[in-house]
């Protein structure tokens, strides 16, 4: 299973979880990493606690389902299996093999990159994100996407990733009597 982020390839809009509601979006990389993605902006009152209980939803959701699942909420999307839509690319890179061993043991594991994007990063949400990467364990982002227009009408949108995967520890000194 690969641990870093990649570029999302495969993007679904408002995936139904029975019983859950609709994640923003569902994204699978090209190595078989599943990303939950949901968008709040900052005026919203549920980018706070809520949206951190949404996204956690989701993917309990999608811990109780498995790649024949996937597949068919992929086709009913796209009109093409998750294999199909990842072969027409051609991406010289991508292995067919690893990418449905990837996808397969991630669903298996319940490995997930939880994403949740923000228009301005709070810091209640700033301290529940870091929490869950540095107590729980969790792979979680907030990405901020801060937009800024000049008189001139110049846009610029400009990313800040917070959280992320929590870092290994150093290994205890050995000691050489």
């Amino acid at each position: 299973m690969d641990t870093e982020l990649s570029p999302i390839k495969l993007m679904l809009k408002e995936v139904g979880l029975p019983g859950s509601g609709s994640t923003d979006l569902l994204g699978i990389d090209g190595n078989g990493n599943i990303y939950i993605i949901e968008t709040k902006l900052a005026r919203n009152p549920e980018v706070r606690r809520q949206v951190i209980g949404q996204i956690l939803e989701y993917a309990a959701f999608l811990n109780e389902r498995g790649l024949d699942w996937l597949d068919y909420i992929v086709k009913k999307q796209k009109q093409v299996s998750i294999s199909e839509y990842f072969d027409e690319l051609n991406d010289p890179d991508w292995d067919k093999e690893s990418f449905e061993q990837n996808l397969r043991d991630n669903l298996n594991s319940r490995t997930f990159k939880l994403f949740i994007a923000v228009d301005e990063m709070n810091p209640d949400l700033q301290r529940i994100i870091n929490y869950m990467v540095n107590v729980l364990n969790v792979e979680i982002y907030a990405l901020e996407l801060r937009y800024f227009k000049d008189k001139a009408g110049m846009e610029l949108l400009v990313p800040n990733v917070h959280g992320g995967k929590k870092k290994a520890a150093k290994p205890p000194p050995t000691w050489d009597w």
